[in-house]
């Protein structure tokens, strides 16, 4: 049971992750640049609770080392996202607004650097996910 358990979790938490990767090129592909950017905002703020959700089941059953390991850094990379970046992101949108939707220069290069962080830490959370399901067969 615990085992079917940890599977489920792993295979929810991964299938979130590859699937809002997908969601979100495709969000990108067809929609304007705002209102796929305020999708994929959202679409990634429910994948973080999705994350705290599959951690907490995953990490109450007491898992190897290892895969705590894998784990609490799929958590970590999620909560420095959710929590760390993302409201980062917000503050220089909103600045972006108050400037009448310009975008400076600085303001550019400060955002594209955060998304960048964004995007590393969630392809590290992917790859980690690949490895906990992986694990946890």
């Amino acid at each position: 049971m615990i085992q079917r358990l940890h599977l489920f979790a792993a295979t929810l938490w991964a299938g979130a992750l590859w699937g809002g990767a997908l969601i979100a090129w495709q969000f990108f592909a067809t929609l304007d640049r705002a209102t796929a950017g305020r999708g994929v905002t959202s679409l990634f703020a429910t994948e973080a609770y999705i994350a705290i959700g599959c951690a907490a089941l995953l990490l109450i059953a007491q898992p190897s080392k290892a895969v705590r390991g894998i784990v609490l850094g799929m958590l970590a990379c999620a909560l420095t996202q959710r929590f760390g970046l993302v409201p980062l992101m917000e503050e220089l949108k909103a600045q972006m607004a108050a400037n009448g939707g310009v975008l400076t220069a600085g303001l550019k290069t400060e955002f594209g650097l955060l998304h960048l962080g964004s995007t590393v830490f969630y392809g590290i959370e992917c790859v980690l996910a690949w490895l906990l399901v992986k694990r946890t067969r």
